[in-house]
Parts: structure tokens; sequence; C-alpha cells
């Protein structure tokens, strides 16, 4: 169904004339139809694994920075994110590990080993404050 819709989307690329009015005059132009052809056949998904030193990382996550396009690593660590271009910028991130950053060159797939964050989980304390116990 993908190659239909881009043979017939090329198709009207080349039949399809786009007028536009500047002072009154038509002007025609096929520049838009060209770019939307161009944005369309660009459009790629990537499929990839997020571990660290242990194993495969359950829910990470996997986004396009600037869309709000994204998703979330599952119980194997993997991902498939759509809808990607040329150049964008897919950061993978996670609760004490440090985010990476990768740009999308049109390649397939991508493994990525996350680092720990040694730096922002030093430590944390638990307290009991306002807890009452009964008299027995």
């Amino acid at each position: 169904m993908v190659k239909f819709q881009k043979k017939l989307l090329c198709l009207l690329a080349h039949i399809c004339i786009i007028c536009v009015c500047i002072g009154g005059i038509a002007i025609p132009t096929k520049v838009y139809a060209e770019q939307k052809m161009d944005a369309f056949q660009q459009q790629k998904t990537l499929k990839g694994n997020v571990s660290d030193e242990a194993g495969p990382v359950i829910g990470a996550t996997i986004a396009i920075v600037g869309k709000t396009t994204g998703t979330v690593t599952d119980e194997n660590g993997g991902f498939t994110l759509s809808n990607l271009v040329t150049g964008d910028v897919i950061r993978i991130s996670y609760l004490g590990y440090v985010s990476q950053d990768i740009v999308y060159s049109g390649q397939a797939s991508v493994d990525v080993v996350l680092k720990e964050d040694t730096q922002t989980l030093d430590e944390v304390v638990v307290t009991a404050l306002g807890i009452k116990r009964d008299a027995r």
C-alpha cells in the first residue's frame, strides 16, 4: 500500500499545478507538491535496543527532540521509532542514567548502552514524620 501511495503522490506532483496568487495574478507552481512528496519519501523507521552493563533496560524513553513523537523500550530493551527524517536528534533517557543523543542519518537500527549517572542519585533518606503509633 505504501508503494502505491508513493507512486500516486509522485504522479500528482508531476501533474498538479498549484496556483499562488501574488497581487491578484495567479502564478502556477508545483513547489508545494514537490516539498510534500520529498517529506513523505524521507520518513523512515528506526529499530534498536537499549541496555546497560547488566542487560536490557525496560521502560527507557526514546523521543525525537523538538517533536511529540516517542516511544519506550519493551521487556527486551527493544524499540521501534517511526516518522524519522534524516537529521532528527533522538534522545534516549532513563532515570539514573546519562541521557544520550543520536543524530539520525538513515540507519535502520541502533544499539545503545546507557551509563549510570552517579552524580544525580547520591542518597535517599526515608523519614517517618507524622506517623502515630496506637497505644497497646
